[in-house]
């Protein structure tokens, strides 16, 4: 019987030097190959990754062009803080480093969506020889792990691929610290934190969480399983918590300058970032759990029947009630099910544990049915901050992956598919397809030709396969998983990549420039891809709610400066000040600075700002502020600094317009005291000076901002200076030259201790 080289964890040199080598480098081609039309730009991704990521990224390259990092968009919702939001990775060193070499155009962001998710199956290969994988597995196993529900459903969203995709990577190091020895598994323990914090820098929020707290159970399980070469203990719980919290406390400190930062910047200007309700979070006990998209139990049929997800994606679908398709994927291939039960069955004592931290996950996932997703909204407090339960279910894809790897390995050990195996593996095939018809006829699928084929072809291919005396070998199994993911990502690809016109549309409209000056500050109501019909009709105020349709962050990458776009930072007070003709008419065009003697303070909430909507739709056009720095003055009451806030327009010069800067020269100069009111949006890291005196700026109209002038006062300036830049950027990425230099020199040393041996 062929036997394919075995290989464990034991490092026996370099990594360079490692004989599965190749099988890491063809994953990623291999991937890359399959993803070459979105690379090009022939293809545009699919969803919010072209929608919505896609110009971001593009606006990060030109201000990495232009030396400086994205802290403040002017051209968003007027004005936005989109630095500090994790799912743009405009602080991340890998998404600027990349964003700079594309040039700011659709390569910027189509180089570093395909490299990553081509990366992934790098870093999947050679966490499959760490395992144990042979190097043909290793191949295959990449393949089905970069093609699973898990990416193809979410490669219409960048930020939580992005996450995902590394997910191999950081496990990789974090187990080689765990079952390692001497002082490397401290390196590797900070290089798997370091990892996590790069991903966390531009991934989804709800990723890093979940990633933390997987790896968290990846250490509990090895303090009782031993390392993959089956030869040494299981590591010491004391030894497991320390190498935990190097893991935490670096990857803390590298994905800091977003995560604290947007939790400090957009208090006041977001609602996302608080704590949700716990149900809203979770999905647990009401009657229709759609906003909290917790994973349906009939979704669970996507692990054998590879069409749910496709199916539910089919306008007027049956398929799911409340999940939404792209999070309901959950296919890993036939062939890798297989060799994950054959584990599962002949290996029970080292693979149940891990089949049962899936498992875990997959309950959390489960979020509207069963209280583990609950339970840990109660438990651990940063889990409040985020819902999609689905999301729980991509660790136990990814170990329904790793059982494989040690499936392949349990085939080494057993040198080849023996009698017993090849019988196991084909009841299991038949019970596959058993399982897929029943699942079909209950859920009545409205399947597509290419899903069809697919399905048919993995039963057929792999009852062949494991039937066939002359073919019934390891290597033959890996060639129909590999198969098997490349019809997987074929089948899958209208939620992978769509036409290519998005792509063109933002390559054709890019300007470069980051230039604002006195054009800049004029600004329109939507992006340019909007219709002038629309446009007319939100002006009109007819438009009313119905204008969140029309949010295009197009605007972006031809520097527009739009009050209304698409973004996750969301406001439900700007969104509704548009619907009001007067308030809309403040915040659009040229004029947009006003004076009042005196202000109407007033709290930001939703009942204030009804009776503000009230009484602008009125006609009283008045300046309320809100805040400490908003308080009337002594003896002054809300009745007497109402019939002196009423806003008049004001003449001024733009000075200085940039992404950070506005200089306003008054003219002419206000003739009493009172207030300066700019229709810019308020964010917590704005500072202010009125004639070269530092004066705060104070939150106004719910949204916008204002200071306070004497009279005579000429020049203000406002300058975004938030408080965690660049204190927290310099910590992160000073953390991650350090920790992956330290790596590199702890490789080479091995490397020149290596040689007399590799010599002899």
């Amino acid at each position: 019987m062929e036997r394919e080289e075995s290989t464990s964890s034991d490092t026996k040199g370099t990594w360079c030097r490692s004989p599965g080598l190749w099988a890491a480098v063809a994953a990623a081609l291999v991937t890359a190959s399959l993803l070459l039309d979105l690379a090009l730009g022939a293809a545009s991704p699919f969803g919010d990754s072209a929608m919505l990521v896609m110009p971001y990224q593009m606006l990060i390259g030109d201000f990495a062009r232009a030396g400086e990092l994205l802290l403040w968009n002017p051209w968003m919702n007027g004005g936005s803080p989109d630095g500090f939001e994790p799912q743009f990775g405009a602080l991340s060193p890998l998404v600027v480093a990349v964003a700079w070499l594309g040039g700011g155009g659709p390569a910027s962001f189509l180089l570093l969506f395909v490299g990553v998710w081509s990366l992934s199956a790098a870093g999947f290969a050679r966490l499959a020889r760490h395992l144990g994988a042979p190097p043909s597995a290793q191949l295959a196993l990449a393949l089905a792990w970069v093609t699973n529900g898990a990416f193809t459903s979410h490669a219409g969203h960048a930020n939580i691929l992005h996450a995902t995709a590394f997910l191999p990577w950081i496990l990789l190091f974090l187990d080689r610290a765990l079952v390692g020895r001497g002082t490397t598994r401290w390196v590797d323990a900070a290089v798997a934190g370091a990892l996590w914090g790069l991903a966390a820098l531009a991934g989804y929020p709800a990723i890093a969480a979940i990633t933390g707290l997987f790896a968290a159970g990846w250490c509990a399980w090895r303090c009782f399983v031993s390392d993959p070469s089956g030869e040494g203990r299981p590591t010491h719980p004391a030894a497991a918590a320390v190498l935990l919290t190097l893991f935490g406390l670096v990857g803390f400190v590298v994905l800091a300058p977003n995560h604290i930062g947007f939790a400090l910047e957009a208090d006041g200007y977001t609602e996302r970032g608080g704590v949700l309700d716990r149900a809203y979070a979770t999905g647990w006990r009401i009657d229709f759990p759609h906003h909290a998209n917790a994973l349906e139990p009939r979704a669970l049929a996507g692990i054998v029947h590879p069409g749910v997800a496709p199916a539910a994606t089919a306008p007027g679908q049956t398929v799911l009630r409340y999940t939404d398709p792209t999070s309901a994927g959950l296919h890993v291939g036939l062939g890798t099910l297989v060799l994950a039960a054959l584990v599962v069955a002949r290996s029970p004592r080292r693979a149940v544990g891990l089949l049962l931290l899936g498992l875990l996950f997959l309950g959390l996932a489960l979020g509207s049915v069963l209280p583990l997703r609950a339970w840990l909204y109660d438990l651990v407090p940063p889990t409040r901050t985020f819902r999609h339960p689905s999301l729980f279910r991509i660790p136990f894809l990814l170990v329904l992956a790793l059982l494989a790897a040690q499936g392949s390995a349990l085939l080494v050990r057993r040198e080849g598919l023996d009698r017993g195996t090849r019988r196991f593996a084909l009841v299991a095939v038949v019970c596959s397809a058993i399982v897929s018809v029943v699942v079909h006829v209950g859920l009545d699928l409205p399947l597509s030709l290419p899903t069809i084929l697919w399905w048919s072809a993995a039963h057929v291919v792999g009852f062949a396969v494991l039937a066939s005396r002359r073919f019934a070998r390891p290597v033959a199994v890996y060639v129909w998983i590999a198969l098997e993911a490349v019809a997987s990502l074929a089948a899958s690809s209208p939620l992978v990549r769509t036409g290519p016109e998005r792509t063109e549309r933002l390559a054709r409209d890019h300007v470069a420039s980051l230039e604002l000056g006195t054009a800049g500050f004029e600004r329109h109501a939507f992006a340019q891809t909007v219709t002038p019909w629309a446009e007319g009709e939100l002006l009109g105020g007819r438009l009313g709610a119905e204008h969140l349709q029309f949010r295009d962050p197009a605007n972006l990458t031809a520097k527009r400066p739009a009050l209304v776009s698409r973004s996750s930072m969301s406001n439900h007070h700007h969104f509704m000040l548009v619907q009001e003709p007067s308030l809309l008419a403040q915040a659009l065009g040229p004029n947009r600075v006003f004076f009042a003697r005196a202000a109407v303070p007033l709290e930001r909430t939703n009942e204030h700002f009804g009776l503000y909507f009230h009484f602008a739709s009125l006609g009283q056009a008045l300046l309320v502020v809100h805040g400490e720095h908003g308080a009337l003055p002594p003896g002054t009451t809300s009745r007497d600094a109402a019939r002196d806030a009423e806003l008049q327009p004001l003449g001024f010069l733009v000075a200085e317009y940039t992404p950070r800067t506005l200089e306003i020269h008054l003219d002419p100069p206000p003739a009493d005291d009172g207030w300066i009111y700019v229709t810019e949006r308020w964010a917590a890291g704005w500072r202010a000076a009125v004639d070269g005196v530092a004066t705060p700026v104070v939150p106004a109209g719910f949204v916008w901002r204002a200071v306070r002038a004497e009279r005579g006062s000429r020049v203000v300036r406002f300058e975004y200076r938030p408080r965690t830049f660049p204190a927290l950027w310099l910590a992160s990425w000073g953390t991650l030259f350090a920790v992956f230099a330290l790596a590199v020199v702890r490789a080479a040393r091995s490397h020149v201790r290596s040689m007399p041996s590799a010599r002899a």
